[in-house]
């Protein structure tokens, strides 16, 4: 397989001429804290040259490229030929600026459901009672699929943790080097408001019994500020 990158493309007008010579990623970006220490395999290259050909391509070495190659090559008795092709050096997209947080906010779940129940309570009136009946069960169909849907969410999230977790375990050094933690984080409120709804959701939530409720907790009060290190967090 040949991989071929040209910025040199004739364009007409006048515009789009002048970005011609534009490449990305730009020469001058900015130095993400991650990479203040550059890891040995920073800008390390297998080949002089691109193979000719290869099974598997992989374009870019941020955690998802990373994850297949790594995946491909373990897996496998018999891996495939893979190409893992970077345009900088490893990680230094996204991977290496956003941090290596992984979670699912409560409030990201709760905004599911909640929109799910705020789509169905807008909906106009109906006039007739086969109608309202058929509302009811949309509504219900659509509150179901929203609370699905945040369980699977927060299934897929746990998951990612646990496979973590794992392949730093199994890898020799490798939970030293990149600091790997398992620990306790707290999503904090400041807004009296957002406080209130978060409770009030909270609690209907679990008293439902969802799945994504399970492991987590909610606390209220004075407590809040010193369990979170927010100042003024009213809820979490």
């Amino acid at each position: 397989m040949g991989v071929t990158t040209s910025t040199t493309n004739t364009e007409s007008n006048s515009a789009a001429a002048e970005h011609q010579n534009d490449t990305l990623p730009v020469p001058n970006s900015t130095l993400s804290y991650w990479r203040e220490k550059l890891h040995r395999l920073d800008s390390h290259r297998s080949t002089p040259d691109l193979p000719t050909s290869c099974d598997v391509a992989i374009i870019g070495s941020g955690l998802a490229g990373v994850s297949v190659a790594y995946h491909l090559a373990t897996s496998n008795p018999n891996p495939p030929s893979t190409l893992l092709l970077e345009a900088r050096q490893l990680c230094s997209g996204a991977t290496g600026r956003n941090g290596g947080h992984v979670k699912a906010k409560t409030a990201t779940l709760l905004s599911i459901i909640a929109r799910s129940s705020s789509s169905s309570s807008s909906s106009s009136p109906s006039s007739s009672s086969s109608s309202s009946s058929s509302s009811s069960s949309s509504s219900s169909s659509s509150s179901s699929s929203a609370i699905a849907a945040a369980n699977a969410l927060d299934a897929f999230v746990r998951a990612q943790i646990d496979a973590l977790a794992d392949i730093t375990s199994r890898e020799p050094g490798l939970a030293a080097e990149c600091e790997f933690e398992l620990r306790r984080s707290w999503d904090a409120f400041v807004q009296e408001r957002d406080a209130a709804w978060l409770e009030e959701e909270w609690r209907r939530c679990v008293e439902r019994g969802d799945e994504w409720t399970r492991g987590r907790e909610f606390v209220r009060g004075e407590q809040v500020e010193e369990l979170t290190g927010v100042k003024g967090a009213k809820a979490a």
